[in-house]
């Protein structure tokens, strides 16, 4: 009968608007996360905690920065684990 489908034509539309918020959740939860991330990090360019006058280029992709001297990427400190 004409009730059933427009019961299921409903169930669909709730179906879809349910999967479009979830969609929309998870979008949000990873962009909070990436915002947490880069304002945390001091190598992230768009950083509030980036010092700018470490920054030798910046290109489209890639950007060039100097590492000052109290710092290291090396988590051993630039000591080499064997030896």
């Amino acid at each position: 009968s004409n009730d059933d489908d427009d019961d299921d034509d409903d169930d669909d539309r709730l179906a879809r608007r349910k999967r479009m918020q979830r969609e929309t959740s998870r979008q949000l939860a990873r962009r909070r996360g990436m915002e947490r991330f880069t304002r945390r990090s001091s190598w992230w360019v768009e950083s509030p905690s980036f010092e700018k006058r470490y920054l030798i280029a910046l290109g489209e992709k890639v950007s060039l920065v100097m590492i000052p001297s109290h710092e290291t990427l090396n988590p051993n400190g630039g000591q080499d684990e064997g030896g």
